[in-house]
């Protein structure tokens, strides 16, 4: 069993409420409201996560995790734009650690990180 926050509190008394489904076995949170709405939903499939803000708004921001890999690691962030910008990831395992390699941006640039095995 895993307990998990049904109601988060701020300092002024103002109350956020998140439920839960399962994905898998596991707890997945679903949704975030406040006293007047809901702020936010996430839908969950084997190879994407969908995070919905303000879902009930006319002006919803719809990002989408791609994920890959048995570990689902995420590949690309599409961002809530026309033309569907993102951020791209690629991954290397470096000894028995999985570690961002490349990032690409919704720009066009591109960034190569290199780890040094060395260590302390």
């Amino acid at each position: 069993r895993v307990a998990l926050p049904h109601e988060i509190y701020s300092a002024d008394g103002r109350k956020l409420s998140l439920s839960y489904g399962t994905f898998g076995n596991f707890p997945l949170l679903e949704t975030v409201r406040d006293d007047q709405r809901e702020l936010l939903r996430i839908t969950r499939t084997a190879r994407e996560v969908e995070l919905l803000f303000y879902p009930d708004d006319n002006e919803a921001a719809r990002f989408v995790l791609t994920l890959i890999d048995a570990d689902y690691k995420v590949e690309k962030l599409r961002l809530p734009t026309d033309d569907q910008a993102g951020w791209y990831f690629r991954y290397h395992k470096i000894n028995e650690f999985t570690c961002i390699t490349e990032v690409r941006t919704p720009t066009g640039s591109e960034e190569v990180i290199e780890y040094n095995d060395g260590g302390h």
